[in-house]
């Protein structure tokens, strides 16, 4: 988890499937040196008019960031531009291929 004024807070599930996320980034030529935004961002998603704003669990932008520093720190605004890159449907057909069989629904769901 992380510490928001000194008390430890738990993290959302999706941090758990946010070194997947840099490994097919890395695997599509990306590397822990690349150098990733984080700061306030909107994403389109599948519902029309509708977008996504992430937040780190702090609530605080760090401003570009190196991929290893990001992963390491878990920060959710590069794990999603990351995510935007490579693809929802790829990254599900990766997280499917490494065994999560819960994720059953469309990409679009996702």
């Amino acid at each position: 988890g992380g510490r928001i004024d000194g008390v430890t807070t738990p993290r959302q599930p999706g941090s758990a499937l946010k070194p997947f996320t840099y490994a097919l980034a890395f695997d599509r030529g990306e590397s822990p040196a690349s150098v990733l935004p984080d700061v306030p961002s909107y994403f389109p998603t599948a519902e029309e008019g509708v977008v996504y704003s992430p937040r780190n669990y702090d609530n605080q932008f760090r401003g570009p960031m190196r991929a290893r520093r990001a992963l390491a720190g878990s920060e959710n605004v590069p794990a999603v531009v990351l995510a935007s890159r490579v693809g929802v449907p790829s990254l599900l057909r990766f997280l499917r291929a490494a065994g999560f069989t819960t994720l059953d629904k469309t990409a679009a769901y996702y």
